[in-house]
């Protein structure tokens, strides 16, 4: 630091450095520099080729090096934070990948997928068990449902302009891969399930849901 102002002095030829890696940025295959490249080669002409490129490198040179100067200042600024945001960002990503997996097992399912789950089950007049859900492009609803156990049930799939993954259905349990309609009812016979969970999950696994019978 100069003596008694508080101020850094810069060191001798400490703009030569940023200065010799700016000006060899125009070596970076890029898409602008590979644009003004083939445009300089097809040019045909040494002085062409030169003029193109001279053109190019000056009139890049205030927008990269205002870029630069406000990078340097806010890294500059958050100097000490950066630690900080890296943490706040690993938990946030780590969090997001949790709860991805719990929703991939069907410990979690997203929000709002029990809603109905009360108008899903119903008992016809055979004394069958239907179970309703409904294959959307984003998911089934609902995604949990509660049912009687040792009564022979029906899971009653219905799709309704439906073209997510949702249509390649699946009961891994059961080794039951069914393709859905666009638009429709697929109906398949559980028997009489006994107590336990049943899982069911999109082919591509983004989407899951359990029966739990009781």
């Amino acid at each position: 630091a100069a003596a008694g102002t508080g101020h850094c002095a810069l060191r001798p030829g400490g703009m030569r450095r940023p200065a010799v890696l700016g000006a060899a940025t125009v070596l970076v295959p890029c898409g602008l520099t590979l644009s003004a490249e083939v445009l300089a080669v097809a040019s045909r002409s040494p002085v062409g080729g030169a003029a193109v490129m001279a053109g190019f490198v000056l009139g890049t040179v205030p927008l990269f090096g205002l870029l630069g100067v406000t990078l340097g200042r806010a890294l500059t600024l958050l100097r000490g934070r950066l630690a900080a945001l890296a943490g706040v960002a690993l938990l946030a990503v780590a969090a997001w990948t949790a709860t991805s997996g719990l929703r991939l097992a069907g410990w979690a399912p997203t929000a709002g997928a029990a809603a109905g789950t009360g108008r899903a089950v119903r008992t016809d007049a055979a004394g069958v068990q239907e179970v309703t859900v409904w294959a959307l492009d984003r998911g089934y609803r609902p995604a949990l449902v509660t049912a009687r156990a040792g009564v022979r049930t029906v899971l009653v799939v219905r799709t309704s302009g439906t073209r997510g993954h949702t249509r390649a259905f699946t009961i891994p349990g059961r080794g039951l891969d069914v393709v859905l309609p666009v638009s429709g009812e697929t109906r398949i016979d559980l028997g009489a399930p006994g107590p336990g969970r049943m899982r069911f999950v999109c082919a591509s696994g983004h989407y899951p849901g359990t029966i739990t019978f009781r």
